[in-house]
């Protein structure tokens, strides 16, 4: 199951009132873009923000394991 998510998430830093960014794992199987379906010169990972420079959208898919 793929997930295409618009808002990002960040874990706050318990130390300081600055946000840390987590990165998290992902896969090498994102080739198209899921909003316009451009195909990207090269396969990108999964959990990870990217822009389409064709449609110039900024979107994250995200990949569900199956139970």
């Amino acid at each position: 199951q793929i997930e295409i998510l618009i808002k990002k998430q960040l874990r706050r830093n318990t130390m300081s009132d600055e946000p840390e960014t987590i990165q998290p794992k992902g896969e090498s199987l994102v080739k198209h873009c899921p909003i316009c379906g451009v195909e990207f010169d090269e396969i990108v990972l999964t959990n990870r923000w990217l822009k389409c420079d064709s449609c110039e959208t900024i979107f994250q898919v995200k990949v569900k394991a199956g139970e």
